[in-house]
């Protein structure tokens, strides 16, 4: 018995009547060689963890010095770290398995998973992000997929169908990544992180009176979406909520929107009070039989929103761009500038859990302000009442 040299690997040979000969080194314990009957050799090691057997093989071996040093090297350096705990099989199996693991298996994972957690509307649009707008990227390994990889993505998003859609898209896979993190071996990072918003800047819009006037005045004669937008600037609700309403969340007897914890971002139950102007848009619009939904067709709320905003647009041609978004933030600018309700007030109006009502002061105050956003919207809605006359 001695070390692997290349004399020992040259000598070796298969008994008769025998499918292989295995020759083990004396230097590093449990490295050796294997040799079958078709002349072919590979160089192996056996190791314990935690009292488990195993056997690693370290590739083709060959009669050459420098191959042999290699393989022992690895060799001592595998049997030295499963000394300590580490097994190299399992390092493997792990790596074939994360290369299994493309993007499109794991999106629909992620979904799954978070599918309780999100509201109907916000799990729709991740959907819709990941499975269509990060297709090109589908079928690569979520280990391996690079920043330049996310960003030439992005770039064709963002030509295709707008610098907004493709920040969106981008704040969809992020989240996927930070989900995964703890979920994918060898994924150390979020690729997403270091990449920049391609709209320019933090919307900030906020329409003034003459604004919400062109608008309210424009919204007459079309249709669903005219509905929406003017139950938008009485309410501050976001436009989802809103487009999805369904006769059974609406109280006329209680002049109020029940919204359940299934359809708002937070996951909580939110009443949404309608004023006398809210509640005229809302009896303007008819039931139609077997369907829940008061906007839309078949089994979904409103969808139309790029038709019906370019064509609202069309009759705004000289006001500054703005988005459907934009309304609910104009509600609450709307509420502050004319002293309507303090900023507590007006975060409950619009489920707003953030300021005055996240971190430790969200935890402890539950109050409903019930009345107090009543009051609010009623005075909002004498407000709107004035400014589009």
């Amino acid at each position: 018995m001695s070390a692997l040299t290349v004399k020992r690997l040259q000598g070796l040979k298969v008994p008769q009547g025998k499918r292989d000969a295995i020759l083990f080194d004396t230097t590093c314990p449990g490295f050796g060689v294997r040799k079958f009957e078709s002349g072919r050799m590979s160089f192996f090691l056996k190791y314990s963890v935690d009292g488990k057997k195993r056997k690693v093989s370290l590739g083709p071996a060959l009669p050459d010095t420098a191959v042999i040093e290699s393989a022992r090297t690895k060799a001592c350096i595998i049997q030295a770290r499963a000394q300590l705990g580490e097994d190299e099989i399992a390092k493997r199996e792990a790596r074939r398995s994360t290369v299994k693991r493309t993007l499109g298996q794991l999106i629909e994972r992620f979904l799954e998973a978070k599918r309780e957690d999100m509201s109907e509307t916000y799990y729709r649009d991740n959907c819709r992000y990941l499975r269509e707008y990060w297709a090109p990227l589908h079928d690569h390994s979520v280990a391996h997929i690079k920043r330049v990889d996310a960003v030439n993505v992005l770039d064709d998003i963002a030509d295709k169908h707008g610098k907004a859609t493709a920040d969106r898209a981008r704040s969809a896979l992020s989240s996927f990544f930070s989900w995964a993190l703890d979920r994918v071996p060898n994924l150390e990072a979020n690729p997403l992180i270091a990449i920049k918003n391609r709209a320019n800047g933090k919307r900030d819009r906020a329409l003034n009176d003459g604004e919400l006037r062109k608008v309210w005045r424009a919204s007459a004669d079309t249709g669903e979406h005219g509905t929406i937008v003017r139950l938008l600037i009485l309410t501050g609700q976001r436009k989802s909520e809103i487009a999805d309403l369904q006769w059974s969340e609406i109280d006329f007897d209680k002049r109020q929107i029940v919204l359940p914890a299934a359809r708002v971002k937070n996951k909580r139950e939110h009443i949404v009070p309608l004023s006398d102007e809210a509640l005229h848009v809302l009896q303007s619009m008819h039931v139609v039989a077997d369907r829940d939904f008061v906007f839309g067709e078949g089994r979904k709320g409103f969808q139309g929103w790029s038709k019906s905003k370019a064509a609202l647009d069309a009759k705004l041609r000289r006001m500054k761009p703005w988005r459907v978004h934009d309304l609910r933030r104009s509600v609450v600018t709307g509420l502050n500038e004319h002293g309507i309700a303090p900023p507590h007030i007006i975060e409950a109006v619009v489920n707003h859990v953030s300021g005055s009502r996240g971190g430790i002061a969200g935890i402890y105050n539950k109050a409903q302000y019930s009345e107090e956003r009543r009051e609010a919207l009623d005075a909002w809605g004498c407000h709107v009442a004035k400014v589009v006359r």
